[in-house]
């Protein structure tokens, strides 16, 4: 089983693709993969969605929060023999088999330094958006992104995250009310998904900003270009 957001975005779908193609070569290998979709972001859900998995597979790939109703939900399953596998953003202290995704530290200390060298000369504000912060991914990265900008680019406040859950709408809504709020803004940090929102947002203000997310995707790369 891949237990996936229910909020689309570019990075989902992307994934989405690849778990399609993973199944058409499981299937020749007498294996098969079920898709269950559930809000990541709700503790409960997701740990009642995992609670139901008990002896209906064999493995379980999951992008987890890292709350204590999960982490408990993952030790029940590991116990009956099932594998648990997080993806994307860990659950460390749990009894998951393996975490597959990147060293999101590293990720967020990079887009640090990055802002600091697109922002050599300005000095203002940093707004940071992130899917949910008990996401250990999300939280990792926006830590290494301000520890960077504290230690080397003083003149950078960044402000505290907002929270868009990964999602273009919410994201994109986040974008606009900082843009309102702080008109000393200078860029966007977005630490997880949603950037097609971020991009509407920005297509409605004249003001030039220097913003960094993640993943190279279909709808990122023509905002990059």
């Amino acid at each position: 089983a891949f237990l996936l957001p229910t909020n689309d975005n570019a990075f989902m779908r992307a994934l989405d693709d690849q778990i399609d193609a993973a199944a058409d070569w499981l299937e020749a290998e007498y294996g098969s993969i079920e898709r269950i979709a559930v809000d990541v972001f709700d503790p409960l859900v997701l740990a009642e969605t995992l609670d139901g998995l008990a002896g209906r597979f064999d493995g379980v790939a999951v992008v987890a929060l890292d709350a204590d109703r999960v982490r408990a939900a993952i030790d029940r399953l590991a116990e009956t023999g099932m594998r648990v596998v997080t993806l994307v953003s860990d659950v460390p202290s749990s009894k998951r088999l393996h975490y597959v995704g990147i060293d999101n530290v590293a990720a967020g200390r990079t887009a640090g330094t990055l802002m600091g060298r697109f922002l050599p000369d300005r000095s203002g504000t940093i707004g940071v958006l992130v899917g949910s912060p008990a996401l250990s991914a999300h939280a990792q990265r926006h830590q290494g992104f301000v520890d960077v900008i504290a230690a080397e680019h003083p003149r950078l406040a960044v402000l505290p995250p907002r929270a868009g859950r990964d999602d273009p709408g919410l994201c994109r809504e986040a974008t606009l009310a900082l843009l309102a709020e702080h008109p000393d803004l200078v860029g966007l940090y977005n630490v997880g998904a949603g950037n097609e929102g971020v991009a509407e947002a920005l297509a409605l203000t004249p003001r030039r900003l220097i913003v960094i997310g993640h993943e190279l995707t279909a709808a990122t790369r023509p905002m990059l270009m």
